[in-house]
C-alpha cells in the first residue's frame, strides 16, 4: 500500500529512472507526473493521447529509446480523455515490442458516469509489463492518502526497499477503516452516489459555461467521467492572463502550461466541475466569463 498514488509516481521515479532517461507520457498528462518524473532528471517526451496515434508512438520509442511510458489513459488529468480498447491493444503491444514498461495511472478509473470504461491496461497485459497505480483519494476523499500499486515482483520489491526508508509505513488506521467499508459493501455504495453526483455537476457546469460564456471564449466536449472539464480558449486570450485576473476576482482553475511537459498550452484551461458547489456555479462562472472580456479587451 501507498500513500496515494503520487507517493507511487515518485517511489517509481526514483526506482527505474536514471538523471538523462527519456519518459514517454501524455500531453498534456498529469502535472504530478510531470513533477517527479522532472525531478529524478528524466528527459519528457509528449504523445497525445487524444490522436492516440500508434505510428507516432513507434517514432518516438525508435528515437529516444524510452525508460518507460506513462500514460492516464482513463478519464485523462487534464482532458477528460479514454483511450480506446483497440488503442490500448495497440500501444500494449508497441510496449511489448520494444521491451519497455508502461505505468498505468488508473486513478480516475471508477469515476464513470454511466457506462463502464474499457479494460485497464494492466488487465489487457500478458507479458506482466504494466505497472499499475491506483488510489482510494480521488473516490473517497482527497486527505485519505491511501493507494497501492500492481507490477512484476522484482519492481514491488525494489519499491518496498526505496520506500521503507522514506516513509516505514502507510497509516494502518487508513487502511483498516476502508477495508471495513469495502467489506460491508459501503464502498460501492458510496462510488454509485458519487458517479450520479460527479455526472449532475459535470452536466450543469456544461449548461453554464454554454448559457453565460462570451461567443467564442471557449469550447471544450464533454467528459464522460473523471473530475475535470478541458477547455481550450478563444483566439487572443492567454491562460496566464486569464489566471492572475481570475484570482483577483475570486475564482480559480489551472492554466494549461502546468500539463505539459514542453513549453505549451497557453491557450488551455482545467476546470474541476466537482468542486463547485451547485449554489455557486452560476455566480463562480459569472465572474470567469466578465474576467474573459476584461482580458480581450487588454489583448
Amino acid at each position: 500500500m501507498l500513500s496515494g498514488a503520487q507517493q507511487g509516481m515518485d517511489l517509481l521515479a526514483r526506482c527505474l529512472i536514471d538523471p538523462g532517461d527519456a519518459v514517454i507520457m501524455d500531453r498534456p498528462g498529469y502535472l504530478g507526473a510531470i513533477q517527479s518524473f522532472r525531478a529524478a532528471g528524466a528527459k519528457l517526451v509528449g504523445w497525445d493521447l487524444a490522436r492516440a496515434d500508434s505510428d507516432e508512438l513507434e517514432d518516438l520509442l525508435v528515437r529516444y529509446r524510452p525508460k518507460l511510458i506513462y500514460t492516464n489513459p482513463t478519464f485523462n488529468n487534464p482532458t477528460g480523455t479514454t483511450l480506446p480498447i483497440r488503442a490500448r491493444r495497440e500501444v500494449l503491444s508497441l510496449a511489448q515490442r520494444y521491451r519497455v514498461p508502461i505505468v498505468e495511472d488508473a486513478t480516475y478509473r471508477d469515476l464513470y458516469f454511466t457506462d463502464a470504461p474499457p479494460p485497464s491496461l494492466r488487465e489487457l497485459d500478458d507479458h506482466n509489463i504494466v505497472i499499475y497505480l491506483n488510489s482510494f483519494s480521488k473516490v473517497m476523499a482527497p486527505g485519505l492518502r491511501l493507494g497501492w500499486i500492481a507490477a512484476a515482483p522484482s519492481i514491488v520489491d525494489q519499491i518496498a526497499i526505496i520506500k521503507q526508508r522514506l516513509d516505514p509505513h502507510t497509516p494502518n488506521l487508513v487502511q483498516f477503516a476502508v477495508a471495513r467499508l469495502m467489506r460491508q459493501g459501503a464502498f460501492d455504495a458510496h462510488l454509485r452516489t458519487i458517479r450520479a453526483e460527479h455526472a449532475k455537476r459535470c452536466t450543469q457546469m456544461v449548461a453554464t459555461l454554454q448559457r453565460l460564456m462570451p461567443p467564442g471564449a471557449i469550447r471544450f466536449a464533454r467528459p464522460q467521467g473523471g473530475l475535470y472539464l478541458w477547455c481550450r480558449l478563444g483566439p487572443g486570450l492567454s491562460a496566464t492572463a486569464l489566471h492572475d485576473r481570475a484570482l483577483a476576482a475570486g475564482v480559480t482553475f489551472v492554466p494549461g502550461p502546468a500539463f505539459y511537459p514542453d513549453p505549451a498550452g497557453d491557450s488551455e484551461i482545467r476546470l474541476c466541475f466537482t468542486s463547485v458547489v451547485p449554489s455557486t456555479l452560476e455566480e463562480s462562472v459569472r465572474r470567469l466569463a466578465r474576467c474573459i472580456g476584461e482580458v480581450r479587451l487588454t489583448a
